[in-house]
């Protein structure tokens, strides 16, 4: 993949989620001395989900407004009883917060859905428009509709949702993802993307696009091909890539479009994947993080264990779109070569400069004694890409979760962020 130089939008995928961390069911023992600020409380009463659980945010900042989206009340087999926003118009200096309207049968007012998952933060700048794109789930856990919620005022208030597909016989809609071109020069400035699967039939590629704010969608020619987790990344060209995985995990590959999301093109692959299977029962799974750096590089981040002899433990492995880095030689490679592993990576990129922002989770390889597992957040920034990078840092001393809020009893915890398993 080859890319120009990429527009000033900021992405911000550590998604708040350590201002979010009081109100997840988790126990975190601080070493640092880090601020924290509670952003959101799921407000929620009914009996048939977990409280006070926010879990899986995404967030997106563009000037001084960051906008921060999470599910509320997550029920342990899927979705949430609604999408909360929390909106800060100062760089996150103070915060409001709400739930989406329209929805779910818990919110006010009451939409037709029975649960709601998979929140993506995108804002339009050609329409200043600020949307969060979701999963709207039935009673029976399946992927209803993915829809849009939209806002016109900078996140103050937000309109009922407006369906971007809904599922049709025998689909099962899955892993929504939403972005905008916001370069002024690209042809397609004001367009907005958002891509999904089909597990009813394979998870099957699909795409739409939306040239009025997010307003009104139009279903994209996609490829029949099975796939899981991909996000779309739009180039100053106006080119749109979707770096994602096939349905079975096994190999990272991608799709592009180069008539503004009318068609996607074939599905090349860019390498295969080896996944260790995370101890302690974690929701996990090597989905791909995808972001645009301030030089034009395309980085793809996911979980691997590769370069692990015996595959016994993950590391954070990366590709990008272009030549390695001048650190070494390999265009991935692990971030951490002792024994702890990493998982549930968090990409974000600074795109006004070329400074990378990596925040993997160490854990504990499967030797460990399970009732010792901790989970660590690491931050690891890339001074100028292109050159090396600073030593990991560990930001605390671990988190224990305390209760489940995943499916199956499998756990979700803090930085189930951005790319969601």
């Amino acid at each position: 993949m080859k890319v120009a130089h990429t527009s000033r939008m900021r992405r911000f995928s550590l998604a708040l989620a350590l201002a979010a961390m009081a109100a997840l069911t988790l126990t975190l023992i601080a070493s640092a001395n880090v601020a924290v600020t509670i952003i959101a409380t799921d407000p929620f009463t009914n009996s048939t989900s977990q409280h006070k659980t926010i879990v899986e945010p995404d967030t997106y900042s563009f000037g001084n407004t960051i906008v921060a989206a999470a599910q509320w009340g997550r029920f342990n087999d899927g979705g949430a009883s609604d999408i909360g926003v929390s909106v800060s118009s100062n760089n996150g200096t103070s915060w409001t917060s709400q739930a989406l309207p329209g929805i779910t049968v818990y919110t006010a007012p009451p939409g037709p859905y029975a649960r709601v998952s998979d929140p993506s933060v995108a804002f339009d700048a050609r329409h200043n428009v600020w949307m969060v794109s979701s999963l709207a789930l039935n009673a029976s856990v399946s992927g209803a509709a993915v829809i849009n919620s939209r806002s016109t005022n900078g996140g103050a208030t937000w309109f009922n949702p407006v369906t971007i597909h809904a599922a049709g016989s025998g689909e099962d809609l899955d892993k929504n993802w939403t972005v905008c071109d916001n370069t002024p020069t690209s042809p397609w400035y004001g367009s907005c993307y958002t891509e999904w699967d089909d597990f009813g039939h394979g998870n099957r590629f699909h795409m739409a696009y939306s040239r009025d704010g997010g307003a009104t969608w139009t279903v994209s020619r996609t490829p029949n091909v099975g796939v899981i987790g991909g996000q779309p990344v739009t180039l100053p060209n106006g080119n749109v890539v979707v770096p994602i995985d096939n349905a079975s995990e096994t190999a990272l590959g991608y799709s592009n479009s180069t008539n503004g999301g009318v068609s996607f093109g074939q599905a090349f692959t860019i390498t295969s994947i080896s996944s260790f299977n995370d101890p302690g029962n974690i929701r996990s799974g090597p989905l791909p993080s995808a972001e645009i750096s301030g030089d034009g590089k395309i980085y793809v981040v996911w979980e691997d264990c590769r370069f692990r002899s015996g595959c016994y433990t993950n590391d954070l492995v990366y590709t990008t779109s272009a030549h390695p880095d001048r650190c070494d030689e390999q265009h991935r490679r692990p971030l951490h070569p002792g024994r702890r592993g990493r998982s549930h990576d968090v990409g974000s990129v600074d795109q006004g400069r070329r400074d990378v922002l990596l925040l993997p989770e160490r854990q504990l390889h499967r030797g460990d004694v399970p009732a010792r597992r901790r989970l660590h957040l690491v931050l690891e920034r890339r001074i100028d890409v292109g050159s090396c990078h600073d030593a990991p840092r560990a930001d605390d001393d671990g988190l224990a979760p305390e209760h489940d809020a995943g499916p199956d009893g499998r756990r979700l915890h803090l930085d189930v962020v951005r790319r969601k398993p």
